[in-house]
């Protein structure tokens, strides 16, 4: 790991980001074995510090109270820390750094203004850090960063290798008995991704905004900068980097995939569900900061229309039980439940919907934390109704329904963000928004969400989920549909009730017509 640390240092020059540096409110001071919290005021700008990323877990943990700040300034007794807070404290030692910063003992717990003023300043905590201490195995304070190895077999096997997809898988023979064990060998970074400490919401935004990460877990070292990464069996200019991880580093601010973030993050877990904002505020002020842009709860304006249309991979299991979003975003989720951004959003066909206004209400003073409301006034072309139908499965997981295109019913593809009582038929409503150009064969592709009313605002909706329409040429298309592969929405009209029953607004039989999201 010194190795590594030093070599980076060294010739890395891209892996570290000195404009408008800061430090952290507080730090930890260790030299000569002795501990004590430091206010960052009386320290040098350039100070060089570590951080550490652990799971908190639910045993009971030595952390930083109003009452013990005075004492911490002067002391803090190394025997009270966890054991993955020693370990740290000989990692930091190791690498020859002093200061270290630890949330639990450089952020007041039991004071709320502290905690929320600290919270914001995550993305400069990370990402102006020299490395980021990572106890990736451990699920609480107690098992430290450091592991007792267990070999699996304690003399040589023969091995074979047999090709399979996503994975090598190994056939190894293990004299003098006979009998072959199958075991499948992943890559050390997706091994890696697998830790329970990467399965925390919290701690995605520490991967991505720390310039250096070194990840301890129970079989092996791993180091990932933005230059390099590998398992410590490879040394930087002699192997190839594995690859940059997943998520790539953001410091240097070059590109960044906002795509795979949400993949990543909506598939983690949190404590506090409110927080789920609050803990990828981080990564979104990173990307702002070089590719400015108005961020919306999780979206972002540029391309916002495409973006409505996410989807989850599976439907979540009930619904958050405090306020997360508004139902147009994906973090409106619950935590755990896997949401895919659509892929190059501005390469897919025609806009259907424009976004009017925009009315965001946040918690606080950070434009990137929490949110009580977020309101969506769109133009549209038209609203379709539809009729949910127990027991119509078109393939795999994904539902046909019926929608009413006119006064003609056809099917579509709906993928609910929730799981749906099927007991009885639901209306919904669909609300088309990107439309496909028809290729020489006429083939017919829309995208657009599934809304029920709320039934407190006329013309007021919350979104439900997805839809897909893909037809076949051959297939026996309402009047509306042309033969180019396109649906002509113009021709559809709506009566002066329908109307005042479906639209927050509307300027005609035809449209335009307004709604709003919630």
């Amino acid at each position: 790991a010194r190795k590594w640390y030093d070599h980076c240092r060294k010739f890395h020059s891209e892996c570290v980001e000195t404009a408008g540096r800061t430090l952290p409110t507080r730090l930890l001071y260790y030299k000569n074995g002795s501990l004590r919290l430091c206010n960052s005021v009386d320290l040098d700008i350039s100070t060089r510090y570590a951080t550490l990323s652990h799971c908190w877990g639910k045993s009971p943990m030595f952390k930083l109270t109003m009452e013990r700040v005075q004492s911490f300034q002067t002391n803090i007794d190394i025997k009270e820390l966890s054991r993955t807070f020693q370990d740290a404290l000989q990692v930091l030692a190791d690498l020859e750094l002093e200061f270290l910063w630890i949330d639990s003992l450089c952020i007041v717990q039991d004071d709320p203004d502290d905690w929320n003023r600290e919270c914001l300043l995550m993305s400069s905590v990370y990402g102006y850090s020299d490395i980021t201490i990572a106890a990736a195995s451990s699920t609480d304070g107690s098992q430290g960063c450091f592991y007792e190895r267990k070999m699996p077999v304690e003399q040589l096997l023969h091995v074979s290798i047999v090709a399979s997809y996503g994975c090598k898988r190994y056939t190894i023979t293990h004299p003098p008995n006979p009998e072959l064990v199958q075991i499948d060998w992943l890559p050390p970074s997706a091994l890696n991704n697998r830790s329970p400490l990467f399965s925390r919401g919290w701690v995605l935004q520490e991967r991505i905004l720390t310039p250096r990460l070194l990840t301890f877990n129970s079989s092996y070292l791993y180091w990932q900068c933005a230059s390099w990464s590998g398992p410590e069996w490879k040394r930087p200019g002699i192997d190839e980097s594995q690859g940059r991880h997943e998520l790539r580093n953001l410091t240097i601010g070059k590109d960044y995939n906002w795509h795979e973030v949400v993949r990543v993050y909506s598939r983690t877990q949190l404590t506090f569900p409110s927080d789920r904002l609050v803990a990828i505020s981080g990564v979104a002020k990173r990307i702002q900061k070089v590719f400015p842009d108005q961020y919306l709860a999780g979206m972002w304006r540029k391309d916002l229309e495409r973006l409505l249309c996410w989807s989850v991979v599976t439907p979540q299991q009930g619904t958050p039980l405090v306020y997360q979003a508004p139902s147009w975003s994906w973090v409106s989720l619950l935590p755990g439940t896997r949401a895919n951004l659509p892929q190059d959003p501005r390469g897919f066909g025609r806009l259907l919907v424009q976004i009017a206004n925009i009315e965001m209400t946040l918690t606080g003073p950070d434009p990137m934390g929490a949110v009580t409301r977020g309101v969506l006034r769109v133009r549209c072309e038209t609203l379709l109704c539809g009729m949910a139908v127990s027991g119509m499965i078109l393939s795999g997981n994904r539902d046909n329904f019926l929608a009413n295109f006119g006064s003609v019913l056809s099917s579509v593809r709906l993928r609910l963000d929730s799981q749906p009582n099927m007991a009885d038929p639901f209306p919904f409503y669909l609300l088309p928004v990107l439309q496909a150009p028809g290729n020489k064969g006429g083939r017919l592709y829309i995208r657009g969400l599934v809304l029920k009313p709320t039934n407190k605002c006329k013309g007021e909706y919350e979104r439900i989920g997805q839809f897909r329409k893909d037809d076949d040429p051959g297939e026996n298309r309402p009047k509306i549909f042309k033969k180019i592969g396109s649906v002509d929405f113009a021709k559809l009209s709506f009566t002066k009730l329908d109307r005042e029953l479906l639209f927050e607004s509307s300027e005609g039989e035809k449209g335009p017509h307004f709604i709003t999201i919630v």
